[in-house]
């Protein structure tokens, strides 16, 4: 007459789990643990591989703030054991260090106090130094990386004149022939808080970012009004999160201002078909320099590409030395689809263009301005950009407008407008590899125009065969005195021209282009060009 009760048995499961009611501080979580051989294991819904003894570990993404954690040994019946945890991810998370020293003196003199440069017989004095490193995330969705580097002064003086150059380097580059570390470990070096300055300040979010300290400055939205900087000053961004159909932010922002204790300088050399040259200024500020493998259009000088180059993985740079070493031979021309060419070595001619910043003595600047973007629904948006940079003993100063017209994925119509005033760098240039140089920066006070007008059509889209037929066509016109970023070698062109490009089948094509080109020295020059 007792009673019995007959139930499944609940497979063994065994986790090492945070206390309970102990808030969370790394959103990811690494849970090990145990179960009998055979069984299998799911964290959150997500399998997890289980050794041969049962045994296994897993990392988990836990979202912000409260959620419950679910882990379950499922056995070849199908029987489930399952532990439940309530857990909290805390939405901030610091790693902050800082230290401070300092020592009070009392001096006492006797004597002739003028010659030894005492005012008083007895005086106190101080000395010290505060700094800190602080980075982490802020409810959840803003990263925040802080430093701050007084250097030893006295007590009253340690946080006057924060942007105070504190070092010659703008980006930090280990040089494995200046410094030699060596690390026993698996150690890395990383440098986040770039700054000539005494304060680094940076906020990151994926809405708004706000940085002071060093910056690489690139404005390179548009073709005409481009201005590209490394810098030490203040940057604000701003892109919204809501997106047109096209995948483009609705409003995106971006402003700077910035201290300017150095000369910008832009170089530009032909390939050699080698991998070393050499630049036009030596004594180059650390970490100030951007390259670029350009190749142009063997017709019109058009750029066709342009591709960052990164330091240590694609080129090794010294500064004192003024020299560069690509990783590779950069080719001195690209080849291009035609079958059939006159010249000697057929193809697209290819530049090396580098920008960097160059010390000069008692030289102290200021550069700022900003650019913006803003959509009208999903097919149309404008944008502007200034820009103002003190540059040597001129001015410089860029004006822009923008507009596009977007009628399908690939179906644009662009309008550009922008003036510049001055030049916006010493300009060089190099046929041999750097071995000479010519400068190009144009002498007196430059004023100059320019306009582009261009038409992308995808005509397989209305098909719906996108890539498949499509037709461009551009007009632009760079008056004599207009300077920017890249620009400066069409100076005084009118360009105009049309291309269609038909793809019939997957391995048959029909390419055509025509191209003129006007220089205000020269007279008109066309070219037309047709392939299968």
């Amino acid at each position: 007459g007792r009673l019995i009760l007959a139930t499944e048995p609940i497979p063994n499961l065994l986790v090492q789990l945070p206390p309970r009611g102990v808030p969370i501080t790394n959103p990811m979580l690494t849970i090990p643990g145990a179960t009998d051989p055979g069984n299998r294991v799911e964290i959150n819904g997500e399998a997890v591989t289980v050794e041969p003894d049962g045994t296994f570990s897993a990392v988990v993404k836990l979202p912000t703030g409260e959620s419950d954690l679910v882990i379950k040994a499922i056995d070849a019946n199908g029987r489930v054991g399952q532990i439940t945890r309530a857990v909290n991810v805390k939405d901030t998370h610091l790693f902050f260090l800082a230290f401070a020293d300092g020592k009070v003196g009392l001096l006492e003199t006797q004597g002739y106090l003028e010659g030894a440069g005492q005012d008083k017989a007895s005086d106190y004095y101080t000395e010290g130094r505060i700094a800190f490193y602080l980075k982490g995330v802020v409810k959840g969705k803003y990263l925040v990386t802080a430093a701050l580097d007084t250097g030893r002064d006295e007590f009253g003086n340690l946080f006057k004149d924060l942007d105070d150059d504190q070092s010659e380097k703008l980006l930090t580059n280990l040089d494995p022939d200046k410094y030699y570390p060596v690390y026993g470990d698996s150690s890395t070096v990383v440098y986040d808080t770039e700054s000539q300055g005494k304060l680094y300040l940076a906020v990151e979010s994926d809405e708004l970012s706000v940085l002071v300290g060093n910056y690489a400055f690139n404005l390179n939205d548009t073709e005409l009004a481009t201005y590209n900087r490394t810098l030490f000053g203040t940057k604000v961004a701003y892109k919204s999160v809501a997106e047109s159909r096209y995948g483009d932010p609705n409003t995106q922002i971006v402003v700077f201002g910035a201290e300017v204790r150095q000369i910008h300088v832009t170089d530009e050399l032909r390939a050699t078909g080698g991998s070393l040259y050499y630049l036009s200024h030596r004594d180059i500020i650390e970490g100030s320099e951007q390259v670029n493998v350009v190749v142009r259009d063997k017709n019109t000088g058009l750029v066709l590409s342009r591709v960052s180059q990164q330091q240590n993985v694609d080129y090794t740079i010294k500064y004192q030395e003024g020299r560069l070493l690509f990783s590779r031979p950069i080719s001195s021309i690209i080849q291009d689809d035609s079958i059939i060419d006159q010249n000697v070595l057929p193809g697209n001619p290819v530049f090396i263009e580098v920008g960097y910043e160059a010390r000069e003595d008692s030289f102290e600047k200021t550069a700022y301005g900003g650019r913006f973007r803003q959509q009208i629904g999903d097919h149309v948006a404008v944008g502007g950009t200034y820009v103002k940079d003190d540059l040597d003993t001129n001015a410089y100063e860029m004006q822009g407008v923008d507009a596009e017209i977007r009628l399908g994925e690939k179906t644009r119509i662009v309008g550009e407008f922008a003036t510049t005033e001055g030049t916006d760098a010493l300009v060089f240039t190099s046929t041999d590899g750097g071995l000479t140089y010519t400068e190009t920066t144009p002498g007196g006070v430059q004023t100059g125009d320019a306009w582009k007008v261009g038409l992308e059509v995808d005509i397989g889209e209305w098909f719906d065969k996108p890539d498949r037929y499509s037709f461009g066509a551009y007009y632009k016109r760079l008056e004599p005195g207009f300077f920017t970023s890249g620009n400066y070698l069409e100076s005084g062109t009118d360009k105009s021209g049309a291309n269609l490009s038909l793809k019939l089948t997957e391995r048959d094509f029909f390419r055509a282009k025509f191209e003129q080109v006007t220089t205000d020295a020269t007279a008109v020059t066309a070219e037309t060009e047709a392939e299968a």
